[in-house]
C-alpha cells in the first residue's frame, strides 16, 4: 500500500485532530474575560505567538506529510496478521487491569474512607475535589498511583489491535470490555479528565472498524461518555459555573495569560525541565539523587500552563523550531502506526494524541504515566505475522513488490 491523499479522519490522522481542536479552543479563550479572576489583562503578544506556533505545526506535518507522498513511501505491502495471544498474555493483562482498579481505590482510601468519598461524589459535593487533590499530592505511594494507569494501557493495547481487524472474541472481548470499566472506574476515584479523553479519543479511532449497529452502540456510549466528562470537569473547578465549554475557555485564557507573562518578564529558560526532561528530573529528585530544579516564574494560576507555555518556559523563541518539527513527528507516527509490525509507532499514537487535545490544561508528555503506558503498550502488544514480506522503502517503477 502506498501512501495517498485521503480525507482526514480520526482513525487515519488522531494526532492531527486532537492539536487543531486544541489550538483552536485556545484561541477561543481570547474572547473571554473574567475580571473576577483577574483574567482581563491585555493578552496579544501571546495570541500572537500561539497562532503562530498552531501554523508552524501544521506546516510542519503537512511538510512530512508531503515528503511521504512525493517519495511514495510503502508503508504497508503484505497482509499482516495479529496471532491470537496465548493464555498467559491474556492472563497477564487480567491481572494488570485488576491493579489499576485496586490502585484507584486504594489512592482514595489512603485519604479518606471510600463510602465517604463515593457518598460525596454522588452528591457532587466540593469535598471531591479536595480529596482528588490530596491523593495526587499526597498519600499512597508513587508507584501505587502509577498503577492507575494500567488499565489505559491495555485499552490501548486493544485499539491498536482493533485498527489492525483483530476480531475480539472470549476472552479478548471480556478484557476489552473491563478494560473501558476500568477507565472509567480510574475516573471517578481520581476525578482525572485525561484519561475519560483518552478513552474518547480510542473509541473514535476503532468506531468504524465494527459493524453498524455496533456503531449505534458506540455513539450511545460516547454520548454517556461525554456526560462523564462535563461531569468531571465541573467537580474539578471550584468556584466557577458557566458549562463545560465555559471551563475549557476559562483553562485556555488561563494558559494565555501565563503564557503573556511569561513573554513580559521574559523568565530565565528552564531547558527542557519542564518538558521532554520533566519525567527524568522528576525519576532523579524522588530518589534523592539529583534535586528537580525550582521553577521560578510568574503565574496567574498555577498549573494554568498549556503545552506551548510549558515550551516556552524551557526554550524561549526556540519553540518555533521545535513546534514544527513536533508537527512533522505527529506525522511521522501516524503513518508508521500503519505499519502493523512497528511497535514504538503504534505505542505512541493514542497517547500522543491525547497529549496534544489534554494540552489544553495538563501536558501529558511531561509525566512519568505517559511514557509507563507507552512501555507497557510495547511490551503488551499483540505479535502478529507476515503473510507476505513486509517492506519500508522508496518504490520506483523498477522495483516490484510482493
Amino acid at each position: 500500500m502506498i501512501i495517498k491523499k485521503h480525507s482526514v479522519t480520526w482513525e487515519s490522522n488522531p494526532i492531527l485532530l486532537c492539536a487543531i481542536l486544541m489550538n483552536i479552543i485556545v484561541i477561543g479563550g481570547y474572547f473571554f474575560e473574567y475580571p473576577n479572576l483577574g483574567l482581563n489583562h491585555s493578552i496579544s503578544y501571546a495570541v500572537i505567538l500561539h497562532i503562530l506556533l498552531f501554523v508552524l505545526y501544521l506546516a510542519g506535518y503537512r511538510l512530512h506529510r508531503n515528503y511521504a507522498n512525493s517519495n511514495n513511501l510503502i508503508i504497508q505491502t503484505t497482509s499482516y496478521q495479529i496471532t491470537e495471544p496465548s493464555f498467559f498474555h491474556q492472563s497477564v493483562l487480567l491481572v494488570l487491569l485488576l491493579c489499576g482498579i485496586f490502585s484507584s481505590v486504594y489512592t482514595v482510601s489512603y485519604v479518606v474512607n471510600t463510602e465517604e468519598y463515593l457518598m460525596s461524589l454522588m452528591s457532587g459535593e466540593i469535598i471531591v475535589r479536595g480529596v482528588e487533590v490530596a491523593s495526587v499530592d499526597g498519600g499512597a505511594p508513587g508507584f501505587l498511583k502509577m498503577a492507575t494507569y494500567m488499565p489505559l494501557a491495555i485499552f490501548g493495547i486493544y485499539v491498536i489491535a482493533i485498527r489492525q481487524n483483530f476480531k475480539l472474541k472470549k476472552l479478548n472481548l471480556l478484557i476489552f470490555i473491563t478494560s473501558i470499566f476500568a477507565i472509567i472506574f480510574k475516573v471517578l476515584f481520581t476525578i482525572d479528565r485525561l484519561s475519560i479523553i483518552y478513552l474518547i479519543i480510542g473509541t473514535l479511532m476503532i468506531k468504524n472498524k465494527f459493524s453498524n449497529s455496533t456503531k449505534l452502540l458506540i455513539k450511545i456510549f460516547l454520548f454517556i461518555i461525554f456526560i462523564i466528562f462535563i461531569s468531571v470537569t465541573a467537580l474539578r473547578i471550584d468556584r466557577y459555573d458557566d458549562g463545560f465549554f465555559g471551563a475549557l475557555f476559562l483553562y485556555s485564557r488561563l494558559g494565555l495569560e501565563n503564557l503573556q507573562l511569561l513573554i513580559d518578564n521574559e523568565s530565565p529558560l528552564t531547558l527542557g525541565s519542564q518538558t521532554l526532561f520533566n519525567p527524568i528530573f522528576f525519576i532523579l529528585d524522588r530518589i534523592s539523587f539529583f534535586p528537580q530544579p525550582i521553577k521560578n516564574y510568574d503565574y496567574i494560576w498555577n498549573p494554568a500552563q498549556y503545552f506551548y507555555g510549558h515550551l516556552y518556559m524551557d526554550y524561549g523563541i526556540m519553540t518555533l523550531p521545535i513546534v514544527f518539527l513536533y508537527g512533522a513527528l505527529g506525522s511521522y507516527i501516524e503513518i508508521r502506526s500503519s505499519i502493523p509490525a512497528n511497535r514504538i509507532a503504534n505505542a505512541f499514537l493514542l497517547p500522543m494524541a491525547t497529549n496534544n487535545f489534554t494540552g489544553i490544561g495538563v501536558v501529558w508528555l511531561r509525566g512519568v504515566e505517559f511514557y509507563f503506558v507507552v512501555l507497557l503498550i510495547m511490551m503488551f502488544k499483540f505479535s502478529g505475522i507476515s503473510i507476505k514480506r513486509l517492506d519500508v522503502g522508496k518504490l520506483n517503477k523498477h522495483e516490484n513488490v510482493d
